[in-house]
Parts: C-alpha cells; structure tokens; sequence
C-alpha cells in the first residue's frame, strides 16, 4: 500500500521506500511488492533454484518477441559503451594470463583436427583427390612407399607423387624417394644413367 508520503514498505526487506524504487506492475496499487535491490535478490535466488525454467522462459519470450532483446541490447550499449569497453578492458587484464592459458589449451586441442582438415584440403587442392583416394592408394601399397616398400624414416605420411605434365597421380612414397625423383628432375634418361653409373663403377 503506498502511504500518503509517496513511500512503500518492501516485502523482503520491510523498509520504506519511495515509490520510484518499486517496478511498476497491473496488479494490486500498481507497483511491484518488493523494491528494485530486493526484486534483483529474489530473482537471482528463483534463478539458482530452478534455472531450466528460467531458460524455458527465456527461450518462449525470444520466440514471442523477436528483435526486442537486440534492440534493447542496442540502447543499452549506446547508453554505457563506455562504461562497458572499460569494464571489458578490466576483466581482460586481470585475466590476461588465464586467457592465454585457455587459448593455448584451445588451440593444442585444436591441433590435430586443423592438421586433418590441411591434409584434406591440400589432397584436393594439389593432386584432386580426396582422403579416401589416398587410403585406398596406401592400402593398395601396403602402407609402404611404392619405390622401396618401406614406411617414412621421418614418420611422417606417406607423399603423393604426381606427373607434373598430366597432374595424373602415380602413387605415395617416402620423403627420400620423393625427393629423390625431384631430383633426378622425373628424368628416366638420368636415372637410367645413375643406374649405368652405380653398375659400372660399383
């Protein structure tokens, strides 16, 4: 009940308080029982204890309002952008080595899954096949390198080795045979004369 003063008493906190301190709501003298800080404590504490109905109630409340929590997002931040870049400046230097903590924790995460999607990425970008092309290539080979059968020294996977003229794929070899036929420039004529060389003079 509001008082001839212009005051309400609070229902959680029993003190008197202007009647700016109350929300206004349809029901009874048309403000809310208890004061705006008490209002935030009791909605704080339903929260606590049943936040999925809260959650439910947020989600019912986006679905019938669509656009009106960005707009009041909008006006809050055109009110208080200061105040808000401060406090976030705040929080980011008080947390500075947690968050390069987390960061690195992220991205070590991240690590195999980005190197999968490389190797993806660069099986069509390069050669025009996929993952599956290249398993199939390794099982047809064994899982050993089509020039001398024998798994990568470095541990690494096994290259794609491809015409150069054609783009045609010819199979996966070791780092050593690969650099090798790199070297030798893809030339039969010179490693036919390799060849003669290590036969001749042993």
């Amino acid at each position: 009940m509001i008082t001839a003063e212009g005051t309400k008493r609070c229902s959680m906190c029993g003190e008197y308080k202007p009647i700016t301190e109350f929300h206004r709501q349809t029901r009874g003298d048309g403000l809310a029982y208890r004061c705006k800080p008490c209002g935030r404590i009791h909605l704080r504490q339903r929260r606590e204890k049943d936040p999925e109905t809260f959650r439910e109630y947020g989600r019912r409340w986006h679905e019938a309002n669509p656009g009106k929590k960005a707009a009041f997002d909008r006006r809050y931040y055109e009110r208080n952008g200061d105040k808000i870049r401060a406090k976030v400046l705040e929080r980011y230097y008080e947390n500075h080595e947690q968050n390069l903590e987390a960061a690195r924790r992220k991205r070590d995460a991240d690590r195999p899954r980005l190197r999968a999607y490389e190797f993806q990425r660069s099986l069509r970008r390069h050669y025009g096949i996929t993952e599956q092309d290249y398993a199939d290539l390794l099982a047809a080979q064994e899982g050993v390198c089509a020039i001398c059968g024998k798994e990568c020294a470095t541990g690494k996977r096994l290259a794609v080795d491809h015409n150069h003229a054609t783009g045609n794929v010819r199979g996966l070899l070791c780092q050593a045979c690969n650099l090798a036929l790199g070297q030798f420039r893809e030339s039969r004529e010179l490693l036919a004369a390799a060849i003669a060389y290590l036969e001749e003079r042993g």
